[in-house]
């Protein structure tokens, strides 16, 4: 088993408060996410001991997803957390904050995990994933 941290930031050009909206409303999820094709099954909105329940596509299999927020603390950042992850994952934590520099705002990416795999494997593949999530979010921003 191996233990690891991975960041990824994302500036938008637009106001905090509107990142803020766009990353709590999950459907706006389904559309930024290319790959694994992504259902929503349930969601009580984004606020501490929540559930989100999620279907992934990988095209080949299918898995559900269900992850807790544990800590939220509105207009600054949330963080959920997830033993139901595919692999080539066992645990995941993730903490999606958004700082204002200006008139644009950074977000940040941080996911705590435990793989099967080498860390810097998994890195590569999240890697992949959120930088086809940036470059998707040029499409579905509201700007």
């Amino acid at each position: 088993m191996f233990s690891g941290e991975f960041i990824y930031k994302t500036t938008l050009p637009i106001k905090k408060e509107v990142a803020w909206t766009f990353f709590n409303d999950i459907s706006n999820l389904v559309r930024i996410t290319s790959f694994p094709k992504i259902t929503i099954v349930s969601h009580n909105g984004t606020k501490k001991d929540s559930v989100t329940e999620l279907y992934l596509d990988f095209f080949l299999f299918s898995k559900k997803w269900t992850l807790t927020y544990i800590d939220v603390e509105e207009g600054q950042f949330f963080k959920d957390r997830s033993d139901t992850v595919p692999f080539p994952f066992k645990t995941w934590e993730h903490t999606h904050s958004f700082e204002e520099v200006g008139e644009k705002t950074v977000m940040i990416d941080k996911v705590k995990f435990e793989s099967y795999v080498p860390i810097f494997i998994a890195k590569i593949g999240l890697t992949v994933m959120f930088k086809g999530r940036q470059q998707s979010l040029k499409k579905h921003l509201p700007i």
